[in-house]
């Protein structure tokens, strides 16, 4: 190939080792430089390979030190080709333009969309916080709420109380004031005497107990013929937890035949 052949002419001029070596390195490493020397270099090499070509300096046989650049040139550059690489670089240039154009465009319609989005973002936002507010504030009144039913809780909960400890002496009560009665039924039914024969009289003296009440109670009878008799009791009941001292009395008259 003639670009090869170029490219073996030129890096045999390159008396240097190390320099030699670097040429082949930049050859080797780029596709267009290891396909193509000399004119085909000149029409494909972009302004990045002529400045990078323009840093490589190799050693010629007569002494004199040239870049790798001006070597290729002299193996295919021309003013036609000068022209033709100068207007490949302008119509570049214009591509990158129109392509800077194309770009900013876009980014004012990315900015817009963005900028959108942050102010539905910002809105949300504030809806948020306003509807949080509002939660807080019903969550606020709901708390008084349940701070006051609370307190009327507690109220029903000690009145409740109040009624059973009420309801529980007040059995208690009954039961002692029915304990008593108990006591005073036996010494009374105890105590009543019975008078057989007439003209006599008898007396009896009898006690109770049921519970915490205890009673005690005294009894005369008195018999005044064959068909008649009258009797009498007396009795007391002790105090209690919830009741008093009591005294009772009765009086009876019996008809025999």
């Amino acid at each position: 190939m003639a670009g090869s052949a170029s490219y073996n002419v030129i890096s045999g001029l390159i008396q240097d080792k190390g320099a030699r070596e670097d040429f082949n390195k930049i050859i080797d490493g780029d596709r267009k430089f290891s396909a193509k020397a000399g004119t085909d270099y000149i029409k494909n090499a972009t302004p990045d390979e002529v400045n990078a070509a323009k840093s490589v300096y190799v050693q010629f046989k007569d002494g004199k030190a040239r870049s790798l650049h001006d070597v290729m040139v002299e193996h295919g550059l021309t003013e036609r080709s000068k022209r033709r690489q100068l207007n490949e670089a302008e119509r570049q240039a214009l591509q990158d333009s129109r392509k800077g154009v194309d770009t900013d465009t876009g980014l004012e319609r990315n900015s817009k969309v963005i900028g959108d989005e942050i102010d539905r973002i910002d809105n949300q936002r504030n809806n948020n916080t306003r509807a949080i507010s509002g939660i807080k504030g019903g969550i606020g009144k709901n708390a008084t709420k349940i701070g006051t039913n609370a307190e009327g809780i507690q109220a029903n909960k000690d009145a409740i109380e109040d009624l059973t400890t009420a309801l529980i002496a007040q059995g208690e009560a009954y039961q002692e004031a029915l304990d008593g009665t108990k006591a005073s039924m036996h010494a009374i039914a105890n105590a009543r005497p019975i008078a057989t024969n007439v003209g006599k009289a008898a007396v009896g003296v009898g006690v109770g107990a049921s519970g915490n009440k205890q009673a005690v109670a005294i009894g005369a009878s008195y018999r005044f013929n064959e068909n008649w008799s009258s009797s009498t009791t007396i009795n007391m009941e002790t105090a209690g937890k919830y009741t008093k001292e009591d005294v009772s009395a009765g009086v009876g008259v019996h008809f025999a035949f």
